[in-house]
């Protein structure tokens, strides 16, 4: 399955963190309140899985109305600039 953000389709979604890996990429956090899915976090890091832990051990979304589900879109070979440019690309995409 996929989770498209923005114009990019993104694996899952998935309903727990150990599912994502430690590798690079964008992920996703979002919830899915009946029909559609609503966006928490867009975010990258070079540990995907260890950067999800940490941010749902502090507590970010612990005010989340339903579960929450993962997606990602790994990028192998891609540096955290580039990350980071795509992520800044697809959150212009999703304001515009």
């Amino acid at each position: 399955m996929a989770v498209f953000i923005g114009h990019e389709a993104f694996s899952g979604p998935m309903d727990s963190p150990e599912q994502l890996v430690d590798r690079a990429g964008l992920y996703a956090i979002l919830i899915h309140p009946g029909r559609g899915q609503t966006l928490l976090c867009l975010d990258q890091s070079a540990n995907v899985n260890s950067a999800v832990a940490r941010r749902i051990r502090a507590g970010e979304f612990s005010a989340a109305e339903a579960p929450l589900q993962f997606a990602v879109l790994y990028t192998p070979g891609v540096q955290a600039a580039g990350r980071k440019r795509m992520l800044e690309d697809l959150r212009s995409r999703l304001k515009g």
